[in-house]
């Protein structure tokens, strides 16, 4: 079960990303965590790679979860992502 916060649907609205796209970046995505959240990232790479059908325009989309909870904080895009690989704590690649 995903749960969403108020402030992350006031986001996705704003930003037009829909909750299939959360959903891919959570099932999909690189998880690149820190002490206190994990952000699922979605690049070219995962689009590429997936049996699933993705949600169009899914690239450069970035979920920020509560650790070791799906309890979705907010959503942007960055397609440049791959910066907070650097001062992660730990990477899972989906």
């Amino acid at each position: 079960t995903i749960i969403t916060t108020r402030h992350a649907n006031q986001r996705m609205r704003e930003r037009q990303i829909s909750f299939q796209h959360v959903k891919f970046a959570i099932r999909c995505g690189t998880r690149i965590e820190d002490e206190n959240e994990a952000r699922y990232c979605v690049g070219p790479q995962h689009l590429a790679s997936s049996n699933r059908r993705v949600p169009r325009w899914s690239n450069g989309v970035v979920v920020v979860v509560a650790k070791n909870r799906h309890i979705v904080i907010t959503v942007y895009r960055d397609f440049n992502w791959k910066k907070y690989l650097s001062r992660s704590t730990s990477t899972h690649a989906a």
